[in-house]
């Protein structure tokens, strides 16, 4: 099964439209990918972001419709039809989130809503701060994202927010799913969807270590490769199961 299907089933299933996406290596694409994926099963979909976002015009997010100011209250939403909405910024590279007030009123028009909720600068981890991520109230379900390709650098090349000089392994990563203002900040718990990103890229003795981690109880963790749209697995308290 593909790793968009995986997750609308589980969406399905569980009852939640508001998705917000956290972390770092892959949630950009994960925004577009899972948005296209649910207009083609014949969803209305909103795709926007609580901090900021690349353009729509330097990003293809592969909607029908692309708004950047409060018109979008005007348009009428249709089954099978996406539309990307965020507020225009002086800086053109960038789009900013919208009123929150004009989000609780979109959400209640889409069958769902994908929300970019952090930003990384590019890099595969992050660590918080005070500020991020940005989880509206409305929110029904936190996808936290990891690229993969961390691991063997060190914590302060590949991690935002990050000064160790320690080598990303196993045992960081571990600490970093922890870690207060880990990769899980922001996440409501049972539920909730973790996406180790990358995995194809790994040595056989990394996919090994990575599959052992250890993983709160109630999570849907899913070792993947976006790119290919690709579940290589799942990992659970004890283990992985193909």
């Amino acid at each position: 099964m593909s790793l968009t299907d995986t997750l609308i089933d589980h969406l399905e299933k569980t009852n939640k439209k508001v998705i917000s996406i956290t972390g770092g290596g892959g949630k950009t694409t994960l925004l577009e990918v899972l948005g296209e994926a649910l207009r083609n099963r014949g969803y209305s979909v909103l795709l926007s972001t609580t901090t900021r976002v690349a353009s729509p015009y330097l990003h293809n997010y592969k909607t029908d419709y692309i708004y950047s100011d409060e018109s979008i209250l005007l348009h009428e939403v249709e089954k099978g039809k996406s539309v990307f909405y965020a507020q225009r910024s002086f800086d053109t590279k960038k789009y900013l989130s919208p009123r929150f007030e004009v989000l609780s009123v979109l959400i209640k028009r889409f069958d769902f809503v994908l929300l970019e909720a952090d930003g990384s600068r590019g890099l595969p981890m992050k660590l918080h701060s005070q500020r991020d991520p940005v989880i509206i109230d409305e929110g029904d379900v936190v996808i936290s994202v990891m690229g993969l390709w961390a691991i063997g650098k060190k914590a302060y090349e590949v991690c935002f927010g990050s000064d160790s000089n320690k080598e990303v392994d196993s045992l960081f990563i571990s600490e970093y799913i922890k870690n207060p203002e880990g990769l899980l900040k922001g996440s409501k718990g049972s539920g909730d969807i973790i996406i180790f990103n990358g995995y194809d890229a790994l040595l056989e003795e990394q996919k090994k270590e990575i599959e052992n981690l250890i993983i709160p109880t109630g999570y849907l963790s899913i070792l993947a490769t976006l790119k290919e749209n690709k579940v290589n697995g799942f990992i659970f308290s004890n283990g992985r199961r193909e």
